[in-house]
């Protein structure tokens, strides 16, 4: 049996231990090896932006998440303009970000379909089909009414595609409803039902040029992600701060949508850096903790976005003087991974209300005891082996589709306050597993400083 430790342990597999589905680490591998996301990529992918950021997530969040692998049946190959993919063959992206190309589908895996027509028929079991409109994603089982599918809003596209993946992903793992329902959320009014006609919002027509992106793991990766889908004309003219003190580590490559294997060992700040200058970004690099002396200045984005999972540096980064900090928070157990809360500051809470303290977690099950007996037999102490598995299972769970939702989310926050000075929402809470119970409050507290901003965008496809 290969023992993996703290900072190498896949996620998915994670999963499979702390909910004790599997008893061994080599079943637990044996098991998410065999899951598989199938895609069917319609010809309407060539016009829209939209469509073409939800493939694109749909595909690198979807090999994080099903080892088996991404399967995609692309009816045509055309150029693709959103920023991720500028210039590439709609295949040769699919290749770029982890999936497979292949001319037919397997019948025993779900079906997702991304830019097929309206009058596409179902003819798998699981056979699902991806809608958006303007800032309203969501997914229906095939065949059923979809959106309009015109105002484009490629944070839809990111925000639809992430919960399509998470959708199939609780269906291959056994949840009889999912695969089933239709599904989405509104990133203009996020408690306001995703099919209802203000769902959709406005046009978006300006985009920020200066973000300080606090954090670049699962989070912050995300958010560079979302940041790339944007239809920045010129984005040179779009300056991020990355701040970040860690190195990549195997763990991360299975929720970082930025991060590779061929990046461990390399700073955060380093990998996400060259991500985004290449797709054309300018970015400055801080690669120091986010602590209680850290404040922004003259020169520096006024604005930021915070992927962190400190509590001292949450609060220290909410408190430190940004004309808009938003945080998101992610739940980090089997239970609780799909649970995503944003906040956003200066607001009318505290720091302290928004940062309350967080019991340390435990988790038992059998493929930990057998870690244990494993360390044991190979001459470790008792101790010395449960000192190690309990390293392993106080790592956090994660799912990277759970991330690009979150960040298509805040976002939007961003995007929203900019085009309309509506602020960004005090709170945000919802889950992917039922979205349609997604609650906010409002900001009593609105501060609209513009961050800078562009209206050059590319035009429309």
């Amino acid at each position: 049996m290969t023992v993996p430790t703290p900072d190498s342990l896949h996620r998915t597999l994670k999963l499979e231990l702390d909910e004790g589905r599997a008893r061994s680490v080599d079943e637990a591998r044996r098991l998410v090896e065999r899951y598989r996301l199938q895609i069917v990529a319609g010809p309407a992918i060539a016009d829209s932006r939209t469509l073409q950021a939800a493939l694109l997530t749909a595909v690198a969040a979807g090999v994080r998440a099903f080892p088996g692998g991404v399967l995609v049946v692309a009816e045509k190959d055309p150029a693709l303009s959103v920023g991720w993919a500028n210039g590439l063959g709609l295949t040769d992206a699919v290749l770029r970000f982890g999936g497979r190309v292949v001319t037919a589908l397997d019948a025993s895996a779900p079906v997702l379909r991304i830019g097929t027509p309206l009058d596409a028929a179902p003819r798998y079991e699981i056979d699902l089909t991806l809608t958006w409109e303007g800032w309203a994603a969501g997914l229906v089982p095939t065949g059923e009414p979809r959106l309009t599918e015109a105002l484009e809003f490629p944070q839809s596209g990111v925000a639809a595609a992430s919960l399509a993946v998470s959708e199939l992903f609780q269906h291959t793992r056994g949840d009889s409803r999912a695969g089933r329902r239709a599904l989405g959320i509104s990133l203009w009014e996020p408690d306001v039902p995703w099919q209802h006609p203000t769902a959709a919002g406005e046009a978006c027509e300006l985009l920020p040029t200066k973000l300080w992106l606090i954090g670049l793991g699962h989070l912050g990766q995300a958010y560079g992600w979302g940041l790339g889908m944007l239809p920045y004309a010129n984005p040179a003219e779009v300056v991020l701060t990355l701040q970040d003190t860690d190195s990549v580590v195997e763990a991360n490559v299975s929720t970082g949508l930025l991060s590779e294997p061929g990046d461990i060992g390399t700073l955060k700040t380093r990998v996400v850096g060259r991500r985004l200058e290449a797709a054309g970004f300018t970015t400055r690099l801080i690669e120091r903790a986010f602590d209680e002396d850290t404040h922004p200045r003259d020169a520096d984005p006024s604005w930021a976005l915070g992927g962190l999972d400190n509590r001292a540096a949450r609060k220290w980064a909410a408190s430190a003087g940004f004309s808009r900090y938003v945080d998101a928070g992610i739940g980090d157990t089997s239970d609780t991974y799909y649970d995503v809360l944003v906040q956003s500051f200066p607001s009318g809470q505290t720091v302290d209300q928004a940062f309350p303290p967080v019991a340390p977690r435990t988790v038992v099950a059998p493929a930990y005891d057998d870690l244990v007996a494993h360390g044991v037999r190979a001459g470790q102490t008792e101790a010395e082996a449960r000192c190690g598995v309990v390293a392993i299972a106080g790592r956090a769970v994660g799912a990277s589709f759970v991330g690009t939702a979150t960040a298509a989310l805040v976002l939007a926050q961003v995007l929203r306050e900019l085009n309309t000075g509506t602020a960004c929402d005090e709170v945000t809470s919802f889950n992917l597993r039922a979205p349609e119970f997604t609650e906010r409050v409002a900001n009593a507290r609105a501060v609209v400083v513009n961050p800078g901003f562009t209206n050059n965008l590319k035009p429309s496809d």
